[in-house]
């Protein structure tokens, strides 16, 4: 299926957590409770757009996806190419500025759109943050100098940018940088889970912005912290009964193989990882593995109320204004929708026509 990569890999670093106690806003929930498999119980409305087939837009593998009022913006990093399609799905626009002039890549890790003035930014591997505006006009760039490995980056405020990286040079694995100074503005050291003293990491993007603040979904302890100019704040931390991964069941000084193998054979039987996880004024979305199986979470805010769908998609955005969840379904995943009871005629001659055609869909869903 294409959508963003969640590869396991292995890498040595020293991590040294720090920072204040604070007060657990503490969730239970019952991954026990009765679960649903009906769209409609959980969905007010889902359909399809299939994105135009063009000779402008020779989709590979869609890595990540932003959805705006008016466009999606799709992220193919084996052609270090950025894709736009209208809201019909029929191409735009694109950014392509492989090179190594001013303006110009080699590869993508990310992009977002700058929620303060509608720029484009894209991250390189090696540091650089390249500033387009919204017809791709080249504006700005500059170098994180002295550390690379970039994975992932989002806004805290207008001046800094929070960014994570691999580099070992680095031992923490979150940076706040100051884009008026243009030098590092803050480490931040997050909380360090067991597994990730020996090595496993989860690639992932872990930042989210909700309520016009930044805030990080740590791996594995499944726990929300606020990220400030000052400090980490705790705000949730979810607790799952015995579907909590076994933490105190990992052995010491043993080979990186043994690590490896006990995360996966925990994730056959037990909780693992929240993963995607998003906030909204109203709603609280994300994902999960259960008994080897990918489960939808959603809660409503106000009532503390949740619901469990166990129906397979892997949703690629949130757009939090609007309480939609978006998933990218590549031609060869077809298949696995094919046979979802809630689709109307229309819809079903949708998929029928992007499997013969191979074309990529996204799915919209939109929360009741």
């Amino acid at each position: 299926m294409i959508c963003p990569k969640q590869s396991i890999i292995f890498f040595l670093f020293t991590l040294v957590s720090c920072g204040e106690h604070q007060e657990s806003n503490h969730v239970s929930i019952n991954l026990e409770s009765p679960h649903t498999e009906n769209l409609n119980d959980v969905f007010s409305e889902f359909g399809i757009i299939p994105l135009e087939l063009h000779p402008e837009a020779q989709l590979v593998e869609i890595d990540k996806l932003l959805v705006t009022d008016s466009h999606y913006f799709v992220l193919d990093r084996s052609s270090a190419v950025i894709f736009v399609f209208d809201k019909k799905g029929e191409f735009s626009n694109k950014l392509d500025a492989f090179g190594e002039g001013p303006g110009e890549y080699l590869a993508i890790s990310d992009f977002n759109i700058n929620p303060f003035n509608g720029n484009l930014e894209v991250l390189s591997p090696d540091g650089v943050l390249i500033v387009y505006d919204s017809d791709f006009t080249f504006l700005d760039e500059f170098s994180l100098e002295g550390l690379s490995s970039f994975q992932y980056f989002n806004y805290l405020n207008e001046d800094l940018i929070a960014l994570n990286t691999l580099d070992h040079r680095n031992p923490a694995p979150v940076i706040l940088w100051s884009r008026i100074q243009r030098k590092l503005f803050k480490e931040v050291y997050l909380p360090l889970h067991e597994l990730e003293k020996h090595h496993l990491v989860f690639m992932e993007d872990i930042f989210f912005r909700s309520a016009n603040s930044l805030f990080i979904c740590t791996r594995f302890a499944n726990e929300v912290y606020q990220i400030t100019e000052d400090s980490l704040l705790l705000k949730k931390q979810f607790d799952f009964g015995k579907y909590n991964f076994p933490t105190d069941q990992i052995k010491a000084d043993e080979a990186e193989k043994y690590y490896h193998d006990f995360f996966s054979e925990q994730i056959q039987s037990a909780f693992g990882s929240i993963k995607k996880y998003n906030e909204s004024d109203r709603s609280v979305v994300f994902q999960f593995s259960l008994e080897g199986k990918t489960r939808f979470f959603v809660q409503e805010k106000a009532s503390g109320k949740y619901q469990i769908l166990d129906r397979y998609f892997t949703f690629d955005e949130f757009k939090s204004d609007t309480e939609e969840i978006y998933a990218v379904i590549s031609p060869e995943a077809i298949p696995n929708y094919d046979f979802w009871p809630e689709w109307d005629s229309g819809q079903r001659n949708l998929l029928e026509e992007a499997k013969e055609n191979e074309q990529t869909l996204l799915l919209r869903l939109k929360i009741d």
